[in-house]
This record gives structure tokens, C-alpha cells and sequence, in this order.
């Protein structure tokens, strides 16, 4: 069941950067000098991918190759410590295109500096993040 979970959301995460690279998935396999049908099976979740695919699908994509095997429940995420609304905020901008992500930091920098002016002791108070 966790491999299952943990390979969907990992096909979700893929496909998420293949839309935003306007890759297709045969355009994937060329980069990774793969065959398609590897990628298809990983896509549709039928394959779990080795540690040499994922090595091949960083490449491919110009990722850091722990992003990709963070992404694949491989390495640990650096937000794990995160508390749960924390997460929840990253999880909802993982599908955001970059507009709505820059309005969504420019959103939260002004709620940081009203946060800030509220504080006992003004501007100088230390705001916890």
C-alpha cells in the first residue's frame, strides 16, 4: 500500500513537470535514452523506477538528481519537519503555475510585515517562520 502511494503521487509529480516542460512522455524517453515503454509503465504506475531511471529522468529533465529522488520516496524531503499547515501550502502551489506562485510570496511577504507591525516592540520583533 505505501509503495502504491508512494509511486502515485510520484506519477503525479511527473507528470506535473512533463506538462510544465511541455514534454510528452516519448519526449521524456528520447532524453533519457530510454525505451517509451519504461516510461509509459512508470507513468500508468506499473513500474516502479530504478535508481538508474531516476538518475535518467534528472538529466532529462535538468533537476537536481535528489529532487527527483525525493520526489520518488527515495530520499527524505526537506519540508518532512514541516508542520502540517506548512505542507498542506507547499502541496496546494506543487500544481501552481508561476504567476500564482509569485502572487501567492507576494501575498504571504505582506502578511509577514502586518505580522511584524502587530508584534510587541514593532518592526524589531523577530517573526517565527
Amino acid at each position: 500500500m505505501l509503495i502504491s502511494c508512494l509511486m502515485t503521487s510520484f506519477v503525479d509529480w511527473l507528470n506535473s513537470q512533463l506538462a510544465e516542460r511541455k514534454m510528452s512522455p516519448a519526449d521524456l524517453a528520447r532524453s533519457m535514452k530510454k525505451d517509451q515503454g519504461i516510461v509509459s509503465r512508470i507513468l500508468r504506475g506499473e513500474r516502479k523506477p530504478s535508481p538508474e531511471t531516476l538518475e535518467a529522468i534528472s538529466k532529462a529533465l535538468k533537476l537536481p538528481v535528489e529532487t527527483v529522488f525525493q520526489a520518488a520516496g527515495i530520499l527524505p524531503t526537506r519540508n518532512s519537519d514541516l508542520s502540517p499547515k506548512k505542507r498542506e501550502l507547499l502541496n496546494r502551489l506543487e500544481g501552481a503555475d508561476e504567476e500564482t506562485i509569485q502572487d501567492t510570496i507576494d501575498m504571504l511577504e505582506t502578511a509577514l510585515k502586518m505580522q511584524q507591525r502587530r508584534a510587541p516592540g514593532g518592526n524589531m520583533q523577530k517573526v517565527k517562520g
